[in-house]
């Protein structure tokens, strides 16, 4: 898959199943794509956290690496004391970026160094990448 729209993003949330459950009720369009494209390139991300099958922190990860076919790690962690669960097919998809250009730059320079690369390389693959 070389990019999804925001209406194949919903489809794909309501017709799939996963293994993991949501503890939380809405997820960021733009923050999907983003971490969808250095996936593909090959960008290691931090694990995501997980408690008893629950997503306790990562849920934005998750989603983008079953979307990008991408091992992400799981490390097990504590949850909360009242965790609530949604159904993956009710969670809201924002359309608005919830990132400013100073989060995403910043976000950015880590993930090139991640990559071993420098940022100018990293930004001309992103930009192909978005381009193709």
């Amino acid at each position: 898959m070389e990019s999804i729209s925001f209406k194949e993003f919903q489809k794909f949330l309501k017709e799939n199943k996963f293994d993991l459950k949501a503890t939380q009720n809405k997820l960021c369009f733009p923050i999907i794509e983003r971490l969808y494209e250095k996936m593909v390139l090959g960008v290691e991300f931090d694990p995501i956290k997980v408690a008893d099958e629950s997503i306790i922190n990562g849920h934005h990860r998750y989603i983008s690496s079953i979307l990008a076919h991408f091992k992400l790690e799981r490390v097990i962690w504590t949850a909360p004391k009242s965790v609530t669960h949604f159904s993956w097919e009710q969670i809201e998809i924002d359309a608005s970026d919830w990132e400013s250009e100073t989060d995403i730059k910043a976000h950015n320079e880590k993930d090139a160094q991640r990559a071993g690369m420098n940022i100018e390389r990293f930004n001309i693959l992103l930009k192909t990448k978005k381009d193709s």
